[in-house]
């Protein structure tokens, strides 16, 4: 009776944790670490019922079923915290492993000695989770639930190396039946159960601070053109700014409005002005990099935060930008009609805050609409001096970069 509950002891709590993430990735589809933390706790689960009760030494597809199962668990657990980093995890590599290990421990099963057995299947989980353990050191920011989780990872890494090698000094031999009826078993039981609840436990606060950051971000993004909000915005600028003052890399700022925009709430609706915000979101979002903060910071106003970008090249972004919008279409509106903007740009001077720095493209952007709209101007210059658009669409320094060539 007591071998009986004992085979379902950790099944029963793989099972319950299986469950209760699949629940949780179905309120969290998005994050897909869940479902794979899910599919291991159910492999595991499989795993040690398999195992318990179905598993003979003389049976060679049964071992491998029991290492199919184990070695199932080990990458699907491994993925998920790898994953949650956002690190990388090689699951082709882990396959390799698992079938190396699994092909050692059929060989290791023409003895009736199962000690040499019980180390090679524990050889593939162990290196599994030492290179995720190792995968898990490199992440930036770790946070405490970040560490715990590092640690679970190495801790069970040990646990799968140290095991078969503490039962080389205690056992002189080790058949099938003498294994079962050990400490040794109970043991592993115990041990395996412990940290699932300990692992499951760091991986629940873990979901929940995930989800707690997932509506932050919502709370600070722009639903209409997925950019940051005012606020959000300029709490990253001055981050980045900061940052930017110990290195002394270029930085520079894009301002951007929409031309005559109350004209187009004015003529066409406001559902028709939101289309054209969102579009002119959307392009924005394209066409800078994924190190750019790009936000919305007024009605039809956009800023664009660019890293490691001087002035000139800042300017030429604006410029492509600029380019873009005039010959996007806006549903809602004619189709020969199309929209403009303005811009201005500014270069970060050392230790200059983001006040400052945003004052001086909102001029250059001041400049661009009394020059005429539909332009980019450069902090300190006009529209004349700088990118005057011809009614070509070109600027006068494209013409004249083209007449040279």
């Amino acid at each position: 009776m007591f071998e009986a509950v004992l085979g379902l002891f950790v099944p029963a709590i793989a099972l319950v944790l299986a469950v209760t993430f699949a629940l949780l990735w179905r309120r969290m589809p998005d994050r897909t670490y869940v479902a794979s933390i899910a599919a291991g706790f159910a492999m595991l689960a499989s795993g040690f019922v398999w195992f318990h009760y179905f598993v003979s030494m003389n049976n060679l597809a049964s071992i491998l079923v029991m290492h199919v199962l184990f070695s199932a668990t080990a990458i699907f657990l491994c993925w998920g915290l790898v994953k949650r980093a956002n690190r990388h995890f090689s699951i082709p590599t882990a396959i390799f492993v698992e079938i190396v290990a699994g092909v050692m421990m059929a060989a290791a099963l023409v003895s009736d000695d199962l000690r040499a057995w019980l180390f090679t299947v524990n050889l593939g989980h162990g290196l599994l989770f030492a290179l995720t353990t190792q995968e898990l050191s490199r992440s930036k920011d770790r946070g405490i639930i970040d560490n715990s989780l590092m640690f679970l990872a190495g801790l069970l890494s040990a646990i799968f190396f140290i095991r078969p090698v503490f039962t080389l000094f205690v056992q002189e031999t080790l058949t099938e039946q003498a294994y079962r009826e050990s400490g040794l078993y109970p043991l592993l039981l115990i041990t395996v159960g412990v940290w699932a609840l300990a692992i499951s436990m760091t991986l629940l606060i873990a979901v929940l601070q995930d989800q707690i950051e997932d509506l932050k971000k919502d709370a600070e993004i722009d639903p209409l053109t997925g950019l940051r909000m005012r606020g959000a915005f300029e709490a990253d600028a001055k981050d980045l700014l900061i940052e930017r003052m110990d290195d002394h890399r270029a930085i520079s700022m894009i301002v951007a409005d929409i031309d005559h925009f109350k004209q187009v709430n004015d003529i066409w609706g406001h559902q028709t002005g939101d289309v054209a915000i969102s579009n002119f979101g959307r392009l924005i979002n394209d066409m800078v990099r994924d190190n750019d903060l790009c936000g919305r910071v007024g009605g039809e106003e956009f800023c664009i935060l660019v890293s490691d970008c001087d002035g000139p090249q800042a300017t030429r972004l604006a410029e492509r930008l600029r380019l873009a919008l005039a010959t996007l279409m806006h549903d809602g509106m004619g189709p020969d009609l199309r929209l403009t903007a303005s811009f201005g740009v500014s270069s970060w001077r050392t230790g200059e805050g983001y006040g400052a720095m945003f004052a001086r493209a909102d001029a250059a952007l001041y400049a661009a609409k009394q020059g005429g709209r539909n332009t980019v101007v450069f902090e300190g210059e006009t529209r004349n001096e700088h990118m005057a658009v011809t009614a070509e669409g070109k600027s006068d320094v494209e013409r004249r970069s083209a007449a040279a060539g």
